[in-house]
């Protein structure tokens, strides 16, 4: 395992300073080559999440709406037509990349690290000419501050109804245009203070709703803003992480069995598995919805696979959950963003299908009458036993019961994609090719990949970036 350098680790220092002195003090030089591979991997993943949610709904109708306040610019947006400025940019390519549950998390910090903080970068990074090798330092300086701020919030800022992925979103994108832009500690603790302002988001998706999708679009666009107003001299307060009016106060509270905010060690936050730096540990998604529904998704199929069961055979599905996963039993599957929440119509269409593929979520198939008869059989909750260990895991029981009176059960604690489970570089590629050959061809499809796998070793990020662009 790679190792933070001592500075980094140093105690004493308040969250916000902390992380400014990290960003400052970041080597692309150190990092050890497993993390470099991960840093690529999640480069393509989130990336392929871009390009294949630009053709949805919530993408075209952002597209119309910037097209209309903000027509100028020239920086090109992956798996979009037309060219924009660089907040436009950042926001639609962020929008775009959440639309369709198939990015990239932090499980210890319930975000998604990779759609706030690489549209940010490419639209930055276009817009100052970076080099490849720059921006993936910037990356992983991104996902490291927004995976520390985070998982020091988590789960308590999801209790009191915040979405982990744009408030915590915006901190790690305006370190990481930080890091482009070569900014000192001090205009890094000002950004994180403009920045922890501009955070905003909240749960209403568990409801209904599209809202959810733009979350992270609007991290990266604030990101830069933060980082740029501060660079110009725009203040913000220099501890707003921590202070007692301040970002987590405000986010995660200060009641109950909250931390003493102002002497937490940033830089543990959310612990290490295989790697010293959260890009290392993130997940990738093998299945088309929230993440919490992997695990119950995994037990579920290979339950249904190994004993061979048909819909026709199965009277019941109990699902044991962790408290923070349990309100998924609960979402209906009206829309396309309910249904990819839901635990019932996942269940059942798993089920169906022994997957759960974007196919399974269109109008048409939220209304299969076989499909939703059997959201019946699917019933949800809360396991103690399982709620003690989350979120240092994620851990779900599924006990599928027959007609015909026979019982089968199975446990998992570390879904498909997860750091202790990962899914292989193959398959990483296979689901690459399944969202951008649509978009963009094979030929140029294929191109793009060769690129962001040895991106370090790019120096002329733009054309990439013009690749990826319609």
């Amino acid at each position: 395992m790679n190792k933070l350098s001592e500075p980094f680790n140093a105690g004493g220092n308040s969250a916000t300073a902390a992380l400014a002195e990290f960003v400052v003090n970041f080597d692309l030089a150190s990092i050890d080559d497993f993390t470099l591979n991960r840093a690529r991997i999640h480069l393509f993943d989130t990336l392929g999440a871009c390009i294949a949610g630009a053709v949805q709904q919530v993408t075209i109708a952002s597209k119309k709406t910037m097209a209309e306040l903000a027509p100028d610019g020239d920086v090109p947006v992956p798996g979009q037509s037309g060219r924009y400025n660089v907040l436009t940019a950042a926001f639609l390519a962020g929008t775009a990349g959440h639309g369709l549950e198939l990015d990239d998390g932090y499980r210890p910090a319930g975000s998604h690290p990779g759609v706030a903080i690489v549209p940010a970068i490419l639209a930055a990074g276009y817009r100052y000419n970076i080099s490849g090798r720059s921006f993936l330092s910037a990356m992983i300086v991104g996902y490291e501050v927004m995976g520390r701020v985070a998982a020091a919030m988590h789960p308590r800022q999801r209790q009191r109804g915040f979405h982990g992925t744009p408030i915590a979103g915006v901190i790690g994108a305006a370190a990481a245009v930080s890091a482009i832009k070569g900014h000192s500690a001090a205009i890094i603790r000002n950004a994180f203070g403009l920045a922890a302002s501009m955070a905003s988001g909240i749960n209403t998706h568990r409801s209904g709703g599209d809202a959810k999708r733009m979350h992270p679009g609007l991290a990266a666009q604030n990101g830069i803003m933060a980082s740029n107003l501060a660079e110009n001299g725009f203040s913000g307060l220099e501890t707003a992480l921590e202070d007692k009016y301040g970002f987590f106060a405000t986010f995660a509270g200060t009641d109950g069995d909250a931390p003493d905010w102002d002497k937490i060690d940033i830089m543990c936050q959310g612990g290490r598995i295989n790697s010293d730096y959260v890009i290392g540990d993130c997940y990738i998604k093998p299945h088309a919805c929230c993440r919490h529904l992997h695990p119950m998704l995994d037990a579920l199929i290979d339950i249904l696979v190994k004993e061979e069961l048909n819909p026709k055979d199965i009277e019941s599905i109990d699902v044991g959950i962790y408290e923070v996963g349990l309100v998924h039993g609960d979402i209906g599957w009206d829309t396309f963003t309910t249904a990819q929440m839901s635990i019932p119509f996942t269940a059942a269409t798993a089920l169906h299908h022994r997957s759960v593929q974007l196919g399974h979520f269109t109008p048409e198939a939220r209304k299969n009458v076989s499909v939703i008869g059997d959201c019946a059989k699917v019933n949800t909750y809360l396991d103690k036993e399982l709620d003690a260990v989350y979120p240092q895991k994620r851990p779900t029981r599924v006990e599928v019961r027959t007609a015909d009176g026979r019982k089968f059960s199975k446990q998992v604690d570390e879904p498909l994609g997860s750091a202790r489970n990962p899914v292989s570089d193959t398959a990483m590629i296979e689901k690459y090719q399944g969202l951008t050959v649509p978009v963009l061809g094979e030929t140029r499809a294929k191109e793009v990949l060769a690129n962001l796998q040895q991106i370090d070793t790019v120096d002329d990020l733009r054309r990439v970036i013009e690749l990826m662009a319609i």
